[in-house]
């Protein structure tokens, strides 16, 4: 199984299937607790972490809303589906979820999961804000 199909949609989408993890290898579970949302895609979330600050040392915030295409936050990713076991195992890959957040807030993930087409992409990732 290649990088781009290692996700499950359905338990992106519903919480009755946080354990649906055939399509995550091998990423699915930490001590036989699925990991939600499983998966290569998910695993590797960008994590890349840096501020902003104008002459004045006045800090600029990055903004996480409004990022992501409306009818993937609305149709792809479930209200209540919760972050579970992710990036509790011994090897980590990238981003970490807040588990307080239903995946249809938390933006970054939603803009990550949306696989490129061609090699060489770009990604909306929090535009600054004043």
């Amino acid at each position: 199984m290649g990088y781009v199909k290692s996700r499950s949609d359905l338990q992106l989408r519903n919480r009755g299937y946080e354990n649906q993890t055939s399509d995550c290898m091998p990423k699915v579970d930490v001590n036989g607790m699925a990991i939600v949302p499983c998966g290569f895609v998910a695993w590797s979330l960008f994590n890349d972490t840096y501020s902003f600050s104008t002459d004045s040392n006045q800090q600029l915030q990055v903004n996480k809303r409004h990022i992501s295409w409306k009818s993937d936050k609305e149709d792809k990713f479930g209200s209540d589906v919760f972050p579970k076991n992710f990036q509790n195992g011994s090897l980590i890959g990238g981003g970490r979820l807040n588990e307080s957040l239903p995946l249809n807030e938390q933006e970054d993930l939603i803009v990550w999961m949306r696989t490129a087409a061609l090699p060489t992409f770009r990604k909306l990732y929090n535009p600054i804000s004043s």
